[in-house]
């Protein structure tokens, strides 16, 4: 009886993470196309990380890094997925809250309970704004690799 619980349990946490993974995928789609909007390429370029590639022992599993904002696709030592969203505090200061507002809406829309079975609303975490755009750089400045990607958002006037 006990190992039929188990088993239940461990198809019921990756039924939840492949749903938390498909709406991690979704939030860069949706919050890539808010930086449609800049002239500036360097505002318009987002860089993902596959960091299940990289051959390195992490619980870190993808990013999606922009000017703006980190996405961050983990597995905590539970292992259940969690998406943690951090804005760039310069960002903030310089362009205002409302595009840190509307990913921050891509992330709810992607995630509510309404869309999803099973429920993943809890599997994302606000993190306070921090300093976001030097690690932005520092991986733009390294490039393209096996791991990790660079993609400009089309502008859009």
């Amino acid at each position: 009886m006990e190992t039929t619980d188990n088993a239940a349990k461990t198809a019921e946490l990756q039924a939840r993470n492949n749903e938390v993974e498909k709406a991690f995928l979704q939030i860069i789609k949706g919050t890539s196309k808010l930086l449609g909007s800049f002239e500036a390429k360097k505002y318009r370029t987002f860089i993902q990380v596959d960091h299940s590639a990289s051959g390195k022992e992490t619980n870190l599993n993808s990013e999606c890094i922009c000017y703006f904002w980190n996405l961050t696709l983990t597995t905590n030592k539970f292992g259940y997925k969690i998406i943690y969203f951090t804005p760039d505090q310069e960002s903030i200061t310089k362009f205002g809250q409302r595009l840190s507002n509307r990913a921050i809406r891509q992330l709810f829309k992607c995630t509510m309970q309404e869309k999803n079975k099973p429920n993943i609303e809890d599997s994302i975490r606000i993190n306070s704004p921090g300093n976001v755009q030097s690690f932005f750089l520092s991986r733009l400045a390294n490039g393209d690799n096996a791991f990790t990607s660079i993609h400009e958002e089309e502008y859009k006037q």
